[in-house]
């Protein structure tokens, strides 16, 4: 019998677990019976221990209340320790779904939504709900019911248009189909409900039906109520039980890893889809509610679309299938997914009880800060020819692996240890008495591989495994009928191989914020800082090894060719060695250092770490670098900022060069948004052109930028501290930020031409745009900032200095880059020229 749970959670002696049972939904309430463990009596036999070794037994309760009563009462009391999970929760998980969990994604019911209210005289109050809902959309796997207060004709078949008479009919009926077997939710989502449409939606029910009606959006009849706050103020959230709540603009920020300068829906929908939402400004409308009153087809175009938006992000990312197989692996629910602490706790103790070893309780850790980062090495600024790049393959992880890193097989810290630099330079002594030596001092066991490690290299095992099977999935797909049944089983054994590969990758990346997080049950400064410090060891020693093999092949003395080098990455300058090839055809190049790394580069890299893991002790070898980038020019401006203009990346060889951008407002999201993709063209002609024609692109760019509208020219930023800034008399305080001046000067000008129920206040913590202005102007002032668009009410766009905004956010970085390499952004004048 296959069975997976999709929800589960304990409200007083009961367990409730919804999920799916032969294919068969289910809600079960369980009547658990927990236990924990407490030291054994000596004539006790029994199988589990501590970490430490010391025997235990199992201690049942007749009911969850039972035992937190238990665990309460002997808190703090000496010679009594408690031991094992008091998330029941989760130890039910634990009891009842052993193994794998094979689970279905399809069977899951994910509803997407999206509500419109009513925007005439101002915008909603949330927690009021002092607005009429006027639509709402729900989405089940692409079908789609609308309700409306007003005539409306669906474009797609798989759109049921219901015309409601007035909004609590509209509400009555969105219950109902709320709670129909076909549309009864086990995962809400759509982009920011978690903050507006559904605690409206409850509390707007609230008002107009009654509380209990409110309720039923649980299948539980439960809602559950807290209060967050966000930015500067508290926001009351609520999640209907039984329900999970996975708001896509909070998967979007953790699970793209980019950072956008909008999270608004409409720029989202243009980066992921290359497509934007329903533009009724374009179309003459000025508002929301004016599109209502006078185009009401169109606005529930409007709300379809927002909601159709939702489903075609999950087609393409694949988020909520990722939390899915993310959260089945850990066995946790599928909200602790989004955070790091829960399911390493989980599956630290999931994975120990297998072993019959049973955890602590938990006790905050101290931190005292300071915690050591990446060494970072001071670049070589300018441009390099001929740059080869290595990679340590999951450095933090496999540091935890070779210095046995884990709470039980520590020993200590030596009190007399040597400076890193000398351990780098090979004359510190460390001592051979059996332990493994981190390069912080702290020593570990060797007698047995820690929990730690062991869960490491079980997870980074399991997703190569994964990766594999992906990667034959695809093979056979390639040569599979389309139209088969079978091409469509491997397109879903290829997402879910690729699903569990990347839940492996993220739970490895994230097992160092845990154990570097004083709210995680097995915290430990020394530990965290054990694992940064052999980071830098492990960096700096092959720094050392590069340049002295390098120095000795090629006859030189103290050259040092390491260019940067950044906590697991090391960019080498090969220029020297290209020297030596009779030829100057760049693929020939290529692949000569491709060979040059593969055959000769690649055995010092694995000698140097053998020695190193033989120094210090180690465990075992685990440091694994491996050749990423050659490129034929790298231009470094900075620590962390560089362009190579590179011609094979892991192995793959390109017809045309690659440019791969660190930390140049070409990759910023604080440039503005028409200077990215062109700071990207010019870096490619600075790389495979010339100066003069650099200097061309430059001033034709210049004619294109000064026409272009506000929204494209605007400095992208997020807006923090405005109460700090604002002032009664002169709307900001001296010393405000130039981007938070332009924001209060902007609410000022919306309550002075009585704009609030057409423009939305820029709020603490929002992302705006801004940008300087000519002066004098109607705001008297030298900034705007605005939270979307530019109203037209302000009457500012033709005051806005866009010579000044193309300096600073175009030619300003450009020169910079060209400084560093001697190039000029424009002609200057001789006086050779200037007599012809």
């Amino acid at each position: 019998m296959s069975s997976f749970y999709t929800n589960v959670f304990v409200r007083g002696d009961k367990v409730y677990v919804r999920g799916y049972r032969d294919d068969k939904r289910f809600a079960d309430v369980i009547d658990y019976k927990p236990y924990m463990f407490i030291p054994a009596r000596r004539e006790s036999r029994t199988e589990f221990r501590t970490l430490n070794g010391k025997p235990v037994e199992k201690l049942y309760f007749d009911s969850i209340r039972d035992a937190k009563d238990f665990v309460q009462r002997y808190e703090g009391v000496d010679n009594m320790e408690i031991f094992g999970l008091n998330n029941f929760a989760y130890l039910y998980i634990y009891d009842n779904y052993r193994g794998e969990i094979k689970y279905d994604p399809n069977r899951v019911n994910v509803i997407s939504f999206d509500i419109e209210t009513d925007s005439s005289g101002g915008f909603p109050d949330i927690e009021k709900a002092d607005k009429e809902i006027t639509a709402i959309t729900v989405s089940r796997r692409g079908e789609k019911v609308v309700l409306g207060l007003k005539p409306y004709t669906p474009k797609e078949s798989n759109i049921t248009y219901i015309h409601c008479k007035d909004e609590y009919d509209l509400l009555e009926k969105f219950l109902r189909i709320w709670q129909s077997g076909r549309y009864l939710p086990d995962v809400i989502t759509g982009w920011n409900i978690e903050f507006f449409d559904l605690p409206y939606i409850v509390n707007r029910i609230t008002n107009v039906l009654g509380r209990e009606q409110a309720k039923k959006l649980s299948p539980w009849g439960m809602l559950d109520e807290r209060t967050i706050e966000l930015r500067g103020r508290e926001n009351k959230v609520y999640v209907p039980a039984g329900i999970t709540v996975l708001d896509y603009l909070h998967l979007y920020k953790k699970f793209s890893f980019s950072n956008e300068e909008s999270y608004k829906l409409d720029h989202i929908a243009e980066v992921v889809l290359g497509e934007k939402k329903v533009d009724y400004h374009s179309q003459g409308y000025t508002s929301l509610d004016d599109l209502y009153q006078r185009n009401p087809e169109l606005f529930y175009d409007y709300n379809i679309q927002d909601v159709a938006l939702i489903d075609r992000f999950e087609e393409k990312l694949g988020f909520i299938a990722l939390v899915m197989a993310f959260a089945y692996d850990a066995k946790v629910n599928y909200i602790d997914t989004m955070t790091t602490v829960k399911p390493w706790d989980i599956i630290i103790h999931n994975y120990l009880l297998d072993r019959c070893i049973v955890i602590p309780q938990f006790k905050k850790g101290t931190f005292n800060g300071g915690l050591a980062g990446g060494h970072v090495k001071d670049p070589k600024i300018g441009m390099n020819h001929w740059v080869v790049s290595f990679d340590l393959n999951s450095l933090y992880p496999h540091l935890i692996m070779q210095y046995n890193i884990s709470p039980e097989t520590k020993v200590g810290r030596e009190q007399y240890w040597p400076m890193l630099d000398s351990i780098v330079d090979g004359y510190a002594v460390i001592p051979n008495d059996g332990c493994s030596y981190a390069a912080n001092g702290v020593k570990f066991s060797k007698d047995k591989q820690g929990f730690l490690p062991a869960l490491m290299e079980k997870m980074y095992d399991d997703r190569n495994i994964f990766k594999k099977k992906m990667i034959e999935a695809k093979k056979k797909l390639q040569e599979t009928d389309k139209a088969s049944s079978e091409y469509r089983s491997l397109t879903n054994e290829v997402a879910r191989y690729h699903n569990l590969q990347l839940a492996k990758k993220i739970q490895l990346n994230s097992a160092y914020g845990a154990l570097a997080n004083e709210y995680f049950r097995w915290f430990d400064f020394d530990m965290a800082e054990a694992i940064t410090i052999s980071g830098q060891l492990s960096i700096r020693w092959i720094e050392r090894e590069m340049n002295s093999y390098l120095n000795r092949i090629l006859k030189t003395k103290d050259v040092d060719r390491i260019i940067a080098s950044d906590t697991d990455s090391l960019y080498v300058d090969m220029s020297d060695v290209v020297k030596l090839l009779d030829t100057k055809d760049i693929n020939k190049i290529v692949n000569a250092l491709d060979q040059f790394c593969e055959n000769k580069i690649q055995r010092v890299i694995n000698e140097s770490y053998n020695n190193l893991s033989l120094y210090m002790n180690a465990y075992a070898q685990k440091m694994f670098m491996k050749r990423e980038t050659i490129a034929e020019k790298g231009i470094w401006r900075g620590k962390k900022m560089y362009i190579l203009n590179a011609w094979n990346i892991e192995g793959v060889q390109y017809k045309e060069p690659q440019l791969k951008i660190q930390g140049i407002e070409a990759v910023r999201s604080s440039t503005p948004k028409a200077c990215r993709s062109n700071i990207k063209k010019a870096l490619s002609i600075i790389m495979n052109s010339n100066e003069e024609t650099l200097q061309q692109f430059i001033a034709d760019f210049h004619n294109e930028f000064i026409q272009l509208p506000f929204e494209e020219v605007a400095f992208p930023r997020g807006v923090k501290g405005m109460d700090k800034y604002r002032d009664r008399h002169s709307v900001y305080i001296k010393g405000t930020p130039i981007h938070v001046k332009g924001a209060l000067l902007y609410n000022d000008m919306i309550k002075k031409l009585s704009l609030e129920s057409k423009y939305e206040m820029i709020g603490d913590g929002d992302k705006i745009k801004f940008a300087y202005l000519k002066v004098p102007n109607p705001l008297r002032d030298t900034v705007i900032s605005v939270s979307d668009r530019l109203p037209a009410e302000l009457n500012i766009d033709k005051y806005i200095d866009r010579e000044m905004q193309f300096e600073k956010s175009f030619l300003d970085p450009i020169k910079s880059i060209l400084e560093v390499i001697g190039w000029e952004v424009e002609k200057r004048s001789t006086l050779e020229s200037f007599f012809g």
